[in-house]
């Protein structure tokens, strides 16, 4: 028995290092490795052998290293026992290493980038479990990778699906938890902690596609009259609250990770640069204009920058103003790795 779980372990620690590249996780999941992780992650005796936790710790880290590449987003999600056990693994206050969990924080991140997990996550027990797994590494910066990843992966449900997917009852914490790390967290603090762990991303186009969101979706603001009453607890308030600081979220990952190299050529490769540059012109927030022009300036740092074509720009113009940048580049993320 010992035998096979040191095999297994070996196989796992083998699989994630070999996961460096997209092209190396596509030929892994294409032979089924996918499959064989999350055959590891529903072991049954998981949540009670503490002989496994060197296995949970390779486990959930190669899952975390694969699941950015379609189709193991659905594939997870459809899987009860693996969600059940990764949720668990990161809120019940298990004894596995701090890395680990916060290799399970960024599961939940990167399950956000495909938009049909969002109903998922967005339902009222997932919710409350990434909610308290949230409250347990609050504190800055020994925690900021847990909270950066869980703050962007909220902003992107209610900035992508609406924040009328989230129930009434969890609007305003999620608000407090966005407005308090947008407080407390810098974007130097969070590239260095990146770095630090070697988080690598392998399509830049989710950071683009939340902070490209149309205008159009923004909830509108609270009558007049309702603000001079002190009224902010009504629906439509805390709606548009909520709408504003995933917005200024989705615009701080942004900034973080154009101050990446990694990311920065990632952007290069997809084709995608000019898009980040043009994002500045057509958000023109007074509060968001430092994290605009640290945008810029990493930009011009990190990546061959040119001006945008004409083709571009017009098309940046018209993804922040109607449809999206997905709907003008004619594909999800997916298209783009």
């Amino acid at each position: 028995h010992n035998q096979l779980q040191s095999l297994e372990l070996c196989c796992l620690n083998l699989l994630w290092n070999f996961g460096e590249t997209f092209q190396a996780r596509k030929v892994v999941i294409d032979k089924g490795g996918f499959n064989l992780m999350m055959r590891s992650l529903c072991h049954p005796t998981f949540l009670e052998d503490s002989g496994l936790y060197g296995l949970i710790d390779m486990t959930v880290g190669c899952i975390s290293n694969y699941i950015e590449v379609d189709p193991c987003q659905l594939t997870l999600l459809r899987n009860k026992v693996a969600m059940n056990h990764l949720l668990t693994f990161a809120v019940e206050g298990s004894p596995l290493n701090m890395y680990t969990k916060m290799l399970a924080g960024s599961c939940f991140l990167r399950l956000s980038f495909n938009l049909q997990t969002h109903q998922y996550l967005a339902s009222p027990s997932v919710l409350q479990r990434m909610l308290q797994f949230c409250k347990r590494f609050e504190r800055l910066p020994t925690n900021i990778t847990i909270q950066y990843t869980m703050t962007l992966m909220f902003a992107r449900l209610c900035l992508l699906s609406g924040c009328s997917t989230i129930e009434p009852q969890f609007k305003a914490e999620i608000l407090s938890l966005l407005q308090n790390f947008s407080t407390a967290a810098s974007a130097s603090a969070v590239v260095e902690a990146e770095d630090h762990h070697q988080f690598n991303w392998i399509t830049a186009f989710p950071f683009l596609e939340a902070a490209y969101v149309p205008i159009t979706k923004k909830p509108p603001a609270p009558p007049a009259a309702a603000k001079e009453k002190g009224s902010t607890s009504t629906a439509s308030s805390i709606d548009h609250q909520l709408w504003e600081a995933s917005y200024k979220t989705a615009v701080f990952a942004l900034e973080v990770e154009t101050g990446r190299k990694s990311s920065c050529k990632l952007l290069e490769e997809q084709n995608l640069v000019e898009y980040a540059l043009c994002l500045p012109w057509y958000s023109p927030e007074p509060e968001l204009a430092q994290s605009m022009s640290s945008i810029t300036r990493n930009l011009k740092e990190n990546t061959p920058f040119d001006t945008p074509s004409l083709v571009s720009m017009t098309k940046a113009k018209l993804a922040k103003n109607k449809c999206g940048l997905a709907e003008v580049l004619g594909g999800s993320f997916q298209s783009l790795t």
